[in-house]
C-alpha cells in the first residue's frame, strides 16, 4: 500500500522505515533494495553511511527517492532522511536546518502538513532530552510530528530490560510535552529480533494515527533492526464558513410598510423557533433572527428616485441627447 492508497483522499497513509546502518555500507546497499522492494515512502535513518568527503551525503539513494540530512566529516554519527521525489516534488517539503545528528522536514500533504524527525543521540550524550527539544522546537508541529530515534537510553516502555537515568528523564519529558510511544509491546509483535538492547524509539504527535508497527525480520546487516510503521495524520479541521455581511441601510430610508410585511412573511415559515437548551443553541437563534431583519431591512430600502442626467457638456439636457439619439438613428438609416 503507497501513500495514494488511504482510507479516504484526504488522509495519506505512509509506509515509514527507521534504521541505524551503524555507517556500514553493505547495511546501506541493503536498505536501498529493500526500500524499493517495499515500496517504501520515507526512511528515518540514523548513522547513515557517506563518503569521506567535503560535503558528505548518504549513500545508495535508491531511484525515485532524494536525501535531506545536515551531515558534516562526523557524518558516522549523524542523522538522514530518505523520501519518494514524488512527495518532494512541487516544493512540498521543507527541511528545517539543524545539525550532524538531528535532520527535518516538513511535508505539505492533503491531509495538512506533517513533521517528520530523525535523530541520533550520541552515547555521550548525558540525555537525549536536549537533543529533542532542540528539535521540537524548530517546528510548530508536535502534534503532528513523527520522530525516529536512536534514543541509547533504555527504559521498558520501549522494552528494553531494564529503565536507566537516561530512559527515565526521556519518559518524563515524552509525557509532559503530549507525545505518544509508537513502539509495540514485545508481546504483540509477531517477530522479535534477537540480540538487541531497544534503544530505537518511534515517537509521534496526538494527530497522528499510528496503523501498524513492527520489527522486520529482514536481515539489516546492522546491530539494529528495522522497523516498519504505517502512519497517517487526522485532517486539519476546516475554517468555518464565513457569514454573508450586509450592508444595512439607514433606518430613515426604510419603507416601514415594505419592511413590516417582508419581515412578517419570513417569520411565518421559521416560527416557532426551535426552542434553545444550551449558550449555544441559544446564539443560533439570535443569529437566526438578526439575519431575517436585515434581510427584510435590506429588502425593504427606499429606492432613490433616478438622478437627473448630467452630460460632459452643461447644455446637454436628457431631451437634447433623446433627439441626438433619434438623428442619429434616422442618419443611419437613410445612408
Amino acid at each position: 500500500m503507497s501513500i495514494a492508497q488511504s482510507s479516504s483522499n484526504s488522509t495519506p497513509i505512509f509506509k515509514c522505515l527507521q534504521i541505524n546502518l551503524r555507517h556500514c555500507k553493505a547495511a546501506s546497499a541493503n536498505l536501498a533494495q529493500l526500500i524499493l522492494d517495499l515500496n517504501i515512502d520515507l526512511v528515518l535513518i540514523q548513522e547513515p553511511y557517506a563518503e569521506q568527503s567535503i560535503n558528505p551525503s548518504p549513500a545508495n539513494i535508491p531511484p525515485g527517492y532524494t536525501s535531506f540530512h545536515s551531515l558534516s566529516k562526523d557524518h558516522a554519527y549523524g542523522a538522514a532522511i530518505l523520501i519518494k521525489l514524488q512527495h518532494a516534488s512541487n516544493g512540498r517539503v521543507k527541511q528545517i536546518g539543524l545539525e550532524n545528528s538531528a535532520v527535518i522536514i516538513e511535508l505539505s500533504t492533503t491531509s495538512g502538513p506533517m513533521c517528520f524527525a530523525s535523530v541520533y543521540a550520541r552515547p555521550l550524550l548525558n540525555s537525549p532530552v536536549c537533543l529533542l527539544t532542540k528539535v521540537l522546537s524548530n517546528t510548530n508541529l508536535v502534534s503532528r510530528s513523527i520522530v525516529g530515534s536512536d534514543a541509547n537510553s533504555k527504559n521498558k516502555l520501549w522494552n528494553s530490560a531494564m529503565t536507566d537515568s537516561k530512559g527515565q528523564d526521556l519518559e518524563e519529558y515524552i509525557v509532559s510535552h503530549g507525545l505518544t510511544i509508537a513502539n509495540k509491546n514485545l508481546s504483540e509483535l509477531d517477530y522479535v529480533p534477537p540480540k538487541t538492547s531497544f534503544v530505537d524509539l518511534t515517537l509521534v504527535g496526538n494527530s497522528v494515527m499510528v496503523q501498524r508497527w513492527m520489527f522486520l525480520s529482514f536481515e539489516s546487516f546492522s546491530d539494529h533492526p528495522y522497523i516498519y510503521f504505517e502512519i497517517s495524520c487526522k485532517p486539519l479541521p476546516r475554517a468555518p464558513a464565513k457569514r454573508a455581511v450586509f450592508k444595512l441601510p439607514n433606518i430613515a430610508s426604510l419603507n416601514e410598510q415594505i419592511f413590516r410585511s417582508h419581515l412578517s412573511n419570513t417569520l411565518k415559515g421559521r416560527l416557532p423557533l426551535a426552542l434553545p437548551s444550551t449558550p449555544e443553541t441559544v446564539q443560533s437563534s439570535v443569529q437566526e433572527l438578526c439575519d431575517m431583519i436585515a434581510h427584510s431591512a435590506v429588502a425593504a430600502k427606499k429606492r432613490n428616485p433616478p438622478t437627473p442626467f448630467r452630460g460632459k457638456m452643461p447644455w446637454w439636457s436628457r431631451e437634447l441627447c433623446a433627439l441626438r439619439t433619434k438623428t442619429r438613428q434616422s442618419l443611419k438609416r437613410w445612408s
